[in-house]
């Protein structure tokens, strides 16, 4: 006895189990790509921002050189952190020791990131390295909502058309019966 006939034994059965497996389907592949088509606009967002916050930063360094004292640099660090919550700053010296700009303990967990180099003309005479992050845990819960969201969709839709299937096949199979 085949596994897909044992509890539709009945052509009634068969129907309404086929016709809920291929709804389910079906609104499972329409919600995958809802998921990533949002997915995708997220990273982008992210990547356009890091790429904004790190010519920024750029920026900061590249000023001139009357502007070079540590105090200086580091406050106009901050007062871009000021303007971005989820951008974190650390600095990174020649000799490998690392500055954060904003607080180690506030360091992202879930972070997109990007290294950049400073060239020996910058501000600084002290670092060699910046390392720019964006915090992304908010929108990595959000996709998480999303995903059991649209699962959630994708089942009671299909329990809403297996039922609505189940129907329509009981009445179109009554003169058979």
């Amino acid at each position: 006895m085949s596994l897909l006939r044992f509890p539709f034994a009945s052509l009634r059965g068969r129907l309404t189990f086929w016709s809920g497996l291929l709804s389910f389907l079906v609104l499972g592949a329409l919600f995958i790509g809802v998921f990533f088509s949002v997915k995708n606009s997220q990273d982008s967002k992210q990547t356009e921002r890091l790429a904004t916050s790190s010519a920024a930063i750029e920026h900061v360094f590249s000023e001139s050189k009357a502007h070079q004292q540590r105090e200086l640099l580091l406050h106009d660090l901050e007062d871009l952190l000021v303007a971005d919550r989820d951008l974190h700053i650390q600095l990174i010296t020649k000799a490998g020791e690392k500055h954060f700009v904003s607080k180690q303990s506030r360091w992202p967990s879930q972070s997109r990131n990007i290294e950049l180099a400073l060239e020996d003309s910058s501000r600084s005479d002290h670092y060699s390295r910046v390392v720019v992050a964006i915090d992304t845990s908010e929108d990595t819960a959000l996709l998480e909502r999303l995903s059991a969201i649209l699962w959630g969709a994708a089942l009671i839709g299909c329990v809403l058309i297996s039922v609505g299937g189940a129907v329509i096949v009981h009445v179109g199979l009554s003169p058979v019966r």
